[in-house]
């Protein structure tokens, strides 16, 4: 045990027996020091003359908000006494409360030093005055000091290490998407939040970039849904115009949003810039489905994370931007040496998922191309097993395309779809996913102006793949670049075959 919690429990230990004295000197059945945590507003029972009264007291009232008992806002910002007849029949104190502690007459009593730093507890209220009372609450209240300054260095302690923490692995991220879901799941555990999402600016658009539980997870389609939608969250938009904290809650707030509030059943939000309103380069957004989560302090201190990660973000998205620039321009400058030389919608769907297949690296690419009869044609794959390929043709070389769903999409969209749990998906036949161990992949449309002609198929067996925003935005760009190289060669060719048949038409006249 280190020095600051042995000094805690000794102070502790100290309480206890000066309840005892307390109760003694008043004759009192029972005594409580309640130890009050200003940032919170909260009001926990610390102490008691009898140890082994706290251990049965209910979770739900190890601390308490002091919103919710009256008689503690009186007794702590007021530091005036507080004496109750019947407990339970009281307002100033909740009567589950009451119940739960087996309380009936209490007299709460403010500790004070310099500031309130706690009250306690008295039961039955003693009857008269009682100078050795008076004399033992100061007593009282200077060891409940020292416990009270103790838990504020604790806690001083303990959010200046979680900040070295965050900064060493931010640091260490390979990419700007692994640092902001490392920043999503460890700010989502320091607050004990269900979730923590950072939302990037975008030109004027708030995106989501990255969003975790505090255990690391993620629901795949609840994500797909918030990359989405725009604007999914309206109190982030309001903290990056206002450069200020927002708290919301509750289904009726519109600061969560109707499609947040019944999605993500959120009850309680706030979202923190990242920056100053003039240079915010996005939101960090913290949400719980129980109301009233955050309180004065959690506000301090998201503000303060947002603060101290703020550079290191700014600083690791110019580099990925930069990375990420150089990694498209390249993979265009290939699509279109290769594709223009390309003579047939095969050698062009194999440049495609080539190019693809490197630029994202993926394990295995494949093209597939519609046949005469409009039934599937495996054509060609590249970084897959015999197996992988004799599965593929067994299921889908009979299969008409309009039957495989992810055709149907890929082709009406006429953009890549990106899916990142396989078997959650209903786009590929369940068998198909099951005989390949599908676990995430692409499917970029192969289009020409009359009609779709096939697809590539960029896929991962061994493990599951969270495709990066920069990811899906290259292969989208790769989709138009093979697209606008079939709409140059046509172009060219038009010019020639009008003047074919115009020679053919001269030859018939003469």
């Amino acid at each position: 045990m280190d020095k600051l919690a042995a000094s805690r429990q000794e102070a502790g230990e100290w309480v206890r027996r000066l309840c005892g004295a307390v109760r003694q000197a008043v004759e009192a059945d029972r005594v409580i020091a309640w130890l009050y945590d200003a940032p919170l507003q909260a009001v926990s029972p610390f102490a008691a003359d009898d140890p082994s009264f706290l251990e049965d007291i209910p979770a739900e009232w190890r601390s308490v908000p002091l919103m919710r008992i009256p008689a503690a806002v009186a007794v702590l910002l007021e530091g005036t006494p507080v004496e109750i007849e019947d407990a339970q029949d009281d307002e100033r104190l909740p009567a589950e409360l009451a119940a739960d502690l087996g309380m009936g007459s209490v007299r709460f009593e403010p500790l004070i030093v310099g500031t309130s730093v706690g009250m306690l507890s008295i039961e039955p209220a003693p009857r008269g005055a009682n100078p050795e009372l008076q004399s033992l609450l100061g007593t009282v209240a200077a060891a409940v000091g020292r416990v009270s300054s103790a838990l504020e260095t604790e806690r001083e302690r303990a959010e200046t290490a979680f900040l070295l923490e965050l900064t060493e692995v931010a640091v260490k991220a390979p990419s700007l998407e692994e640092m902001l879901i490392a920043v999503c799941e460890r700010t989502a555990r320091f607050f004990d939040v269900r979730r923590a999402t950072v939302l990037l600016n975008d030109d004027g658009r708030l995106v989501a970039r990255a969003s975790r539980h505090a255990d690391g997870t993620r629901d795949a389609a609840e994500w797909e849904q918030m990359r989405r939608t725009p604007d999914p969250l309206p109190a982030a938009r309001a903290a990056l115009d206002s450069g200020e904290p927002v708290l919301a809650g509750g289904t009726g707030s519109p600061l969560v949003g109707a499609w947040a509030a019944s999605i993500f059943e959120i009850q309680s939000l706030l979202a923190v810039p990242l920056g100053r309103p003039a240079g915010a380069i996005g939101v960090l957004v913290l949400d719980d489905s129980e109301p009233q989560r955050f309180s004065a302090e959690d506000v301090r201190r998201a503000v303060a994370i947002a603060d101290h990660i703020t550079p290191t973000i700014e600083q690791a998205r110019t580099s990925d931007e930069r990375s990420s620039h150089l990694q498209t321009a390249t993979a265009i400058r290939r699509l279109l040496e290769e594709g223009a030389r390309a003579t047939s919608v095969e050698e062009a769907g194999e440049v495609l998922a080539k190019v693809t297949r490197e630029a994202i690296k993926c394990e295995t690419a494949t093209l597939l191309l519609r046949a005469e009869d409009d039934r599937i044609e495996h054509v060609w794959t590249i970084g897959a097993d015999a197996d992988f390929e004799a599965a593929l043709r067994e299921r889908l070389g009979d299969l008409p395309a309009d039957e495989v769903r992810l055709w149907r999409v890929t082709a009406r969209q006429a953009k890549p779809i990106f899916v990142e749990n396989a078997s959650a998906s209903r786009l590929l036949p369940e068998d198909l996913v099951e005989a390949l161990s599908l676990k995430s992949y692409v499917a970029l449309p192969l289009l020409s102006a009359i009609r779709p002609l096939g697809m590539v198929l960029c896929s991962h067996s061994k493990a599951y793949r969270q495709w990066t925003n920069e990811e899906r935005r290259l292969a989208e760009q790769l989709v138009l670049v093979l697209r606008r190289i079939d709409a140059d060669r046509h172009q060219c060719r038009a010019p020639r075959r009008d003047a074919i048949r115009r020679l053919h038409a001269l030859g018939r006249i003469f």
